[in-house]
């Protein structure tokens, strides 16, 4: 139990959002009521709720309820004799909780201008983590950023392909230059796995696209740009902010 309940400290301090399988009730099965198992996105798990062939009926219900963004209760039939039960040898029955649990979404923002600084006023509304990366000293004061996890004066690009990227759940590309731009969207695509937007036009995606290497073009899939939410018709930048944390605020619930 302290295995599980470390981990999930863990992957929600990363800001991961994870299912945790309980079981609620027991009779005649291998599960034991308390059993816990933790389901990440990737398919791994922590923990067990009793193993075997119910085991991986859990893990599948928790994967579509990840998908789905919604918790469920079910209950499990493992006696041969019944048309609906699962398929095993130690009959019984266990009844599940499956829960949702959304990790804290921490954005990783290239750039600290207009936009950078509307968007850094939007995460403290939702208490969301948030860090920024510019190569101008001046505005990478540290005490010019409220509640920012980090605030690094750094090229951008060197920094993606340096740090340590795996805490952060988006990548926001918002430099004051194209080529800073592309520079890194080149580096993030290498090794950032979270979710990757870049602001500016198609135009302007598309010119960097074609910058890419036939390897890194063949993931630009996962990058958002324009990103935000296109149905709101933003202009100024606490507008254009609005509807790139809305996109988030949608990824973190599976709209």
């Amino acid at each position: 139990m302290i295995e599980i309940l470390n981990k999930m400290i863990e992957l929600l301090q990363r800001g991961e959002t994870f299912a945790v399988a309980s079981v609620l009730r027991a009779k005649g099965s291998p599960g034991r009521i308390g059993h816990k198992m933790i389901v990440r996105f990737d398919g791994s798990t922590i923990g067990t709720v009793g193993g075997g062939s119910v085991e991986e009926q859990v893990k599948a219900d928790a994967m579509n309820a990840l998908k789905k963004g919604e918790g469920i209760f079910k209950a499990y039939d493992l006696s041969q004799k019944s048309p609906t039960g699962i398929d095993s040898l130690c009959g019984g029955r266990q009844d599940m909780a499956i829960e949702i649990v959304p990790g804290r979404p921490h954005l990783l923002i290239m750039g600290a201008g207009h936009m950078g600084r509307s968007i850094s006023d939007l995460c403290r509304l939702l208490d969301y983590g948030y860090s920024v990366v510019d190569d101008r000293a001046e505005l990478t004061n540290r005490d010019d950023w409220d509640n920012a996890q980090g605030v690094f004066c750094s090229d951008p690009a060197e920094f993606l392909r340096t740090a340590d990227v795996t805490p952060y759940t988006h990548l926001l590309i918002m430099n004051y230059t194209h080529q800073l731009d592309g520079e890194s969207l080149q580096a993030a695509l290498e090794r950032f796995p979270g979710i990757i937007g870049m602001i500016g036009s198609t135009r302007k995606r598309d010119a960097i696209y074609k910058s890419l290497s036939d390897k890194l073009r063949e993931k630009t899939s996962s990058v958002r740009c324009p990103v935000g939410l296109t149905s709101i018709p933003a202009r100024s930048p606490a507008e254009i902010a609005v509807a790139i944390l809305g996109e988030i605020i949608g990824d973190r619930y599976g709209a």
